[in-house]
């Protein structure tokens, strides 16, 4: 798929689909179902972890820790290839720099407070975003070459 620039892009779509349509609605069926006053916890790993604990008992704690490892580890990966692609798009070469500033990055997050690591992460969205729109605007004759080149129609000419 690394090749295959549609490829990737149905990838991203399926992990798009897969967080966004299957497993939040699921996690938020599980506490409405399993917890009586969801507004008494302070944490959101508590919640989830009493929602979850309720029907499964004491494996639920090593599953939940399971599978946010596995999504918390994916999500650093493909954060950490995106902004080295867009960064290759614009002609920026990362390199080892970036990838210890990824690093350091990800590591400060540990200790950051919940509200923190949110905010620093609406950002960071917010740069790769623009960096992804800075990309596509640069490349812009070549994207239109290559659909017009797959047959798809309706480009201009």
């Amino acid at each position: 798929i690394s090749g295959d620039p549609a490829g990737a892009g149905l990838l991203g779509m399926c992990e798009v689909f897969f967080d966004t349509v299957l497993l939040c609605p699921l996690t938020a069926l599980a506490i409405l179902v399993a917890v009586p006053d969801p507004h008494s916890y302070t944490s959101g790993m508590a919640l989830v972890l009493s929602s979850i604990g309720a029907p499964l008992g004491s494996i639920s704690a090593c599953l939940v820790v399971v599978c946010m490892t596995a999504f918390a580890f994916s999500t650093v990966i493909c954060w950490y290839c995106y902004g080295s692609r867009c960064l290759s798009f614009l002609g920026i070469r990362g390199g080892i720099p970036y990838m210890l500033v990824y690093l350091i990055s990800t590591l400060a997050g540990i200790f950051l407070s919940d509200r923190m690591l949110i905010a620093i992460t609406d950002h960071v969205l917010l740069l790769l975003t623009t960096l992804t729109v800075l990309a596509i605007m640069k490349n812009s004759d070549r994207l239109v070459r290559l659909s017009e080149n797959s047959g798809l129609h309706g480009y201009p000419k």
